[in-house]
């Protein structure tokens, strides 16, 4: 299980951490301004990645990030 986590100029949406903590720990920050971001949740995230995809684009997330996602991990949040 990933939490995939929309990131808008560094700033996560509401309810991110309790996603990530479902997810133990396991996100995908995907947006702009990852790194603020991913700096935030210092001691929450167990594995972690940032993709810096730009501004609020979900067909064009979706087409970068499904390659990634074939297999493992068998949910997305």
């Amino acid at each position: 299980m990933i939490a995939l986590v929309p990131v808008r100029d560094g700033v996560l949406p509401s309810g991110a951490s309790e996603c990530i903590a479902e997810c133990h720990g396991r996100v995908l920050l995907m947006g702009s301004s990852t790194d603020v971001a991913a700096a935030s949740l210092a001691g929450l995230v167990s594995e972690g990645w940032r993709a810096e995809v730009g501004t609020w684009a979900p067909a064009a997330w979706a087409a970068r990030v499904a390659p990634w996602l074939t297999g493992e991990p068998a949910v997305v949040l």
